[in-house]
């Protein structure tokens, strides 16, 4: 999670298994650090993958993660 531009941005595993596995990465925003959350994102990532951290560099935020399935 981060702040900025005053709001909290989460980023989350979607661990929903149906009507289909998912296991990719989401974003959310909120007004504090334990929500309520909104603005839930479709997936920015591939299907398994875990451990998203985010990062500011420079002006830019750099979200980095594991994938763990899918050989590459």
């Amino acid at each position: 999670m981060i702040k900025a531009g005053g709001k909290y941005h989460l980023i989350f595993k979607d661990e929903r298994s149906q009507p289909v596995s998912r296991k990719d990465l989401r974003t959310a925003v909120g007004d504090s650090a334990t929500g309520p959350w909104k603005n839930v994102s479709e997936a920015f990532s591939r299907k398994g993958v875990e451990g998203a951290s985010v990062l500011k560099v420079g002006d830019e935020y750099v979200v980095y993660f594991d994938r763990y399935e899918g050989g590459g």
